[in-house]
């Protein structure tokens, strides 16, 4: 039976982050790939890893691009690198890939609904809030990397995660999702929901109006 196969990406400073969203992914039946190795169920019920890498003539770009995310039926960027994974981005959107980002941060909201950005999607009530979500393209639907830059802040942000890898998520909200956590095992369930097709981001909280022009 074809198990589907999931493109795990991030840099090398998120290397503990991606090895764990990895594990993850095969636990919930699935094979994971990074640029850098392969990870699978083994018939022992232990998760083997694998050398995966390019040819000794390939591309890295060629790699990345064609062989890891091409060949993947979805994506998960862990993003935790200032200005990084903005090349992987930008291909997972180009090839219409179901794509999963998660942010590691500090904050996933940024102290109070009254000082963090309208588009931020956060779980209510305080209690609950494991994770939050970019609702930029969804509560205001012509929201953009410029808007980005004058709102109020949100943990993307904070986190320095460039304005134009936002908006690649705003411009391609049906199938890509930006979220944060700032536990790890936080993300296990927004790993499970992304890969059975069950994802929901928060809705958006009586303070989250679109903006008047």
């Amino acid at each position: 039976m074809h198990k589907p196969v999931v493109a795990v990406l991030g840099s090398f400073d998120t290397w503990p982050y991606m090895d764990y969203l990895c594990r993850v992914v095969v636990r919930h039946g699935c094979i994971a790939r990074t640029s850098k190795y392969h990870y699978a169920m083994g018939s022992n019920g232990q998760i083997g890893q694998s050398v995966f890498e390019p040819a000794d003539e390939e591309g890295m770009n060629d790699f990345l691009k064609k062989r890891v995310i091409e060949q993947s039926d979805k994506a998960i960027i862990a993003l935790s690198v200032p200005g990084a994974q903005y090349n992987e981005v930008q291909w997972c959107a180009e090839l219409g890939k179901p794509t999963l980002g998660i942010a590691f941060v500090r904050d996933v909201a940024e102290s109070s609904q009254d000082e963090h950005c309208s588009e931020l999607l956060v779980l209510q009530p305080p209690s609950a809030k494991t994770h939050s979500a970019c609702g930029g393209g969804i509560v205001s639907p012509k929201w953009t990397g410029w808007r980005c830059i004058k709102a109020k802040p949100c943990p993307f942000k904070t986190q320095n995660i460039a304005k134009n890898i936002l908006e690649y998520f705003h411009h391609n909200n049906s199938f890509m999702y930006l979220f944060a956590v700032d536990q790890i095992h936080n993300s296990d369930a927004l790993v499970k929901s992304f890969l059975d097709c069950t994802l929901i981001r928060p809705p958006p909280s009586a303070a989250n109006h679109p903006p008047t022009s």
